[in-house]
């Protein structure tokens, strides 16, 4: 299961994803599912109630393993104000394995890739395809033919099924700029490898990100 200090790091990199939904913007169900029949703003009572849902700490729970991408992963949910505010799901062991099943999903999922970040910096991946298709293509199959065991990285992409998305991902020419063009709330996740004590941990933080706000 969990340690605290890999749960600690992994809520605080859901939390940086998620922004206030604005009132202003009518969220339906759908809008607001985070993962499997999992809702933001779920209340903690509400969860506690869950087959295998216990209190790990104050603002975390932990539940049964689960299914996602053909891969058996360790369920957290984080919590603000005693509600749900994002999904975490890990796995410690063979990260390449893990990683390569999550991306076949979210490429079927329709899932656009933001941001990556490695050891040699932060890349804004709107901006570069932006700048050039065909470098940034390739600065990301270079990416996924070098991950390993021994290398921590973070990956941040965003659900593209509402209408217009893809338009507006193509026509941006930054992640910021991108995310200020939202009109609902949109699943945004982030898949991270972290070494902890020489173990590899591969985690994905699933929360929303709301209409018209970004984060530089």
């Amino acid at each position: 299961m969990y340690t605290s200090s890999f749960l600690r790091r992994a809520c605080i990199s859901a939390f940086l994803l998620l922004l206030t939904i604005s009132a202003a913007h009518a969220a339906t169900a759908e809008d607001l599912m985070l993962f499997q029949n999992l809702y933001y703003g779920t209340p903690k009572k509400t969860l506690l109630e869950l087959p295998g849902v216990e209190e790990l700490q104050s603002n975390a729970l932990q539940g049964d393993e689960i299914l996602f991408a053909g891969k058996r992963w360790d369920l957290a949910f984080e919590l603000d104000d005693d509600t749900l505010k994002s999904v975490v799901i890990s796995h410690q062991g063979d990260v390449l394995d893990y990683y390569n099943a999550v991306i076949t999903e979210l490429t079927i999922q329709k899932f656009l890739i933001l941001r990556m970040d490695t050891a040699d910096g932060e890349k804004d991946i709107v901006a570069a395809m932006h700048a050039s298709k065909e470098a940034t293509a390739k600065t990301i199959t270079d990416f996924r033919q070098n991950i390993s065991n021994t290398k921590e990285f973070s990956c941040t992409f965003i659900e593209s099924l509402q209408a217009g998305i893809e338009k507006k991902y193509t026509d941006s020419a930054s992640s910021y700029e991108f995310i200020k063009k939202l009109s609902r709330p949109v699943r945004i996740l982030k898949v991270q490898h972290d070494i902890f004590n020489g173990t590899s941990i591969i985690s994905i933080a699933f929360g929303l990100i709301g209409p018209g706000k970004g984060k530089k």
